[in-house]
């Protein structure tokens, strides 16, 4: 992707995360949401690790590739066919954003947090279930790592 398409699409993707913030916090009044006292350190764990586990799910694995299909290009190296992220415009940008760890949770952190406001149950289950995936898949890539090196 150009140098300057690229810019111009990434100072968007950050306009539109805090206009989109700025506009639910002023519907949502967070200060008196009672669910936020609630909120201690085993729960913020909790949620960190479900968002950890949601946003690699779908910047990794195999079951969110028809997501991030169509803003990636088919290619061929080395007599072999690859799939990239697309050099052009908002395909290259959105393609770059649910292909990368660091730019998409903080969109599913976003999304995870005023879901909660809304739907603590179900979203405080939710997060469970994605917190014990996310525990499998830290441990899984300790045992690869050991497994390496043994």
């Amino acid at each position: 992707m150009k140098k300057d398409s690229r810019y111009r699409w990434y100072t968007i993707d950050i306009l539109a995360f805090l206009i989109l913030n700025i506009i639910i916090l002023h519907y949502i009044d967070v200060q008196s949401a009672p669910i936020l006292q609630q909120l201690n350190w085993m729960v913020i764990f909790i949620f960190a690790l479900g968002v950890y586990r949601l946003t690699d799910i779908i910047t990794q694995e195999n079951v969110t590739d028809i997501l991030r299909a169509p803003f990636r290009d088919k290619k061929i190296v080395n007599d072999k066919e690859v799939w990239e992220i697309s050099d052009e415009g908002f395909r290259g940008f959105f393609g770059t954003l649910v292909s990368c760890n660091a730019c998409m949770g903080v969109w599913v952190a976003m999304i995870i947090f005023y879901l909660f406001l809304l739907l603590p149950a179900a979203t405080f289950t939710f997060m469970i279930i994605m917190a014990l995936t996310g525990f499998e898949r830290f441990f899984s890539k300790i045992y690869n790592f050991l497994e390496k090196r043994g």
